[in-house]
């Protein structure tokens, strides 16, 4: 079962790719420069046999008694929210359809100060986008609490309040405020480990995999540089549309459809109020 993902992970790093997916999470707490360190189970599962022979090994044939510490990474295959030109890539690859947008640090000269928000439209075919997302599908990158605040209320709590407004009025039970409290909260526990690196060694892990023959190399392999981050990262999003939302590809096209006019009704929106702002400062000034 390629990507599959338990749903009740749906709390976990999962959650913010389902967020992103559903159009629920827009802003997150994140450094670009960060490492990805995301490894698939079955690698480390395989690590685990393999690491209980050798521990018989080394107990009954050679005596010896050192307890070993195996350490399954991606240190030396990493993949960080940068990757190649910038973050966007990374989602435009795995999630299709969806931008993604970074803000600088605090050493971005005035020379960069068009470059703050960099913008970047992915091309292909949306493949990841849910047909059950409630807006249109976008992130921004930060690696300030205070721009994330900023930005939570402009783009997830204002609107929360004007859609559950909406609800109480058609006499239904708002809901909206309450999810992006959960993102806030999903966001600080992740805020942590998304703004710094740790670098794992994983010599005795080498080690052992050195040890194999090549036909368990091939049963039970969990060498870490061998693995495609674009096609790890792939199978891991197909795995929380699928296993998670339970949605398979014949929702795509209707997904595809929905996420255009949420697009189309979006933009409309921003024309709408920048207009609106320039006529106001305009005639102030005049």
């Amino acid at each position: 079962m390629p990507g599959w993902v338990d749903r009740r992970n749906a709390l976990g790093p999962s959650g913010v790719i389902l967020g992103l997916g559903l159009g629920v999470i827009h802003v997150i707490v994140a450094k670009e420069e960060v490492m990805m360190d995301f490894v698939p189970v079955d690698l480390v599962n395989n690590a685990i046999i393999a690491a209980g022979w050798e521990t018989y090994e080394k107990f009954n044939s050679r005596n010896d008694k050192k307890i070993s510490i195996y350490t399954v990474t991606a240190t030396r295959n990493p993949m960080n929210l940068r990757e190649d030109l910038d973050v966007a890539n990374q989602f435009e690859e795995y999630f299709s359809n969806i931008p993604v947008y970074t803000t600088k640090g605090l050493n971005t000269s005035p020379n960069d100060a068009l470059d703050l928000i960099k913008c970047y439209v992915p091309q292909n075919k949306q493949q990841f986008v849910s047909k059950q997302a409630i807006w249109h599908c976008f992130g921004i990158l930060t690696g300030y609490r205070f721009t994330y605040v900023i930005l939570s209320w402009l783009l997830h709590y204002i609107p929360a309040l004007i859609i559950d407004g909406c609800s109480i009025l058609m006499g239904k039970k708002p809901r909206l405020f309450k999810v992006y409290k959960l993102v806030d909260t999903l966001s600080a526990v992740f805020e942590f480990f998304f703004t710094n690196d740790w670098v794992f060694h994983d010599a005795n892990t080498l080690s052992l995999y050195n040890k194999l023959s090549d036909t368990d190399k091939l049963l039970y392999n969990f060498d870490m540089a061998s693995v495609d981050c674009s096609k790890k990262m792939f199978v891991f999003c197909y795995g929380v549309k699928r296993y998670i939302i339970q949605e398979d590809d014949a929702d795509m096209e209707y997904a595809s459809k929905k996420q255009f006019w949420y697009f189309v009704s979006s933009n409309d929106k921003i024309m709408a109020v920048g207009w609106h702002l320039i006529k106001c400062y305009f005639e102030h000034v005049y």
